[in-house]
């Protein structure tokens, strides 16, 4: 495998990560949700275009290919159990902060408490491994290429309006038909 120069992962590049991954996450379950039910559904906590655990996950998936870039299958195997720890623990802290349960694996096999499932997760194994090795050196590229100024710049404002958007969640959260199982039935 050809060896790449390695990135340095300053905090303003970590969030940018973060949202991206927050993003493409929305537009993944978004997308989903329109070709399996018909219909734009905003999924998620959160009103804005993005998921949380799809960044944080897209955060220690680029910080585990630091380590493990060179070995495909330890990647995968170590993004499938982040994902697993990742994913649980969210079901569990969502249900606890609003009462309602936001997804539910049950009916899918070699599932644990309908929270992860092993389907799911070899599709986050999979894909993160697609996207270290596809999509990362030129999203690196192009994040590298954004002036230090105007980088830390669209971090404040990303920051701004996810702690506007956070706020609102506490009060309310997006909730609905096709977002929270509750809704669903």
């Amino acid at each position: 495998m050809k060896e790449q120069k390695s990135i340095h992962y300053t905090f303003s590049y970590l969030i940018l990560i973060f949202f991206i991954f927050s993003f493409i996450g929305w537009v993944w379950e978004v997308a989903f949700h329109i070709a399996i039910d018909g219909a734009f559904i905003n999924r998620g906590v959160f009103y804005g275009p993005w998921l949380p655990i799809y960044g944080s996950g897209g955060i220690v998936m680029v910080l585990l290919a630091v380590k493990l870039k060179s070995h495909p299958l330890r990647l995968c195997g170590s993004i499938m159990a982040v994902s697993a720890v990742l994913e649980y623990i969210t079901s569990v802290a969502l249900e606890r902060m609003t009462g309602n349960r936001w997804w539910d694996y049950s009916e899918y096999l070699f599932n644990f408490q309908g929270r992860v499932c092993l389907y799911g997760l070899l599709v986050f194994g999979i894909g993160g491994c697609l996207i270290i090795y596809r999509v990362m050196p030129g999203l690196e590229k192009k994040i590298e290429k954004i002036p230090v100024q105007i980088r830390r710049g669209i971090c404040m404002a990303l920051v701004i309006l996810f702690f506007i958007d956070a706020m609102m969640v506490m009060k309310n959260p997006n909730q609905g038909a096709g977002i929270s199982i509750a809704a669903m039935r």
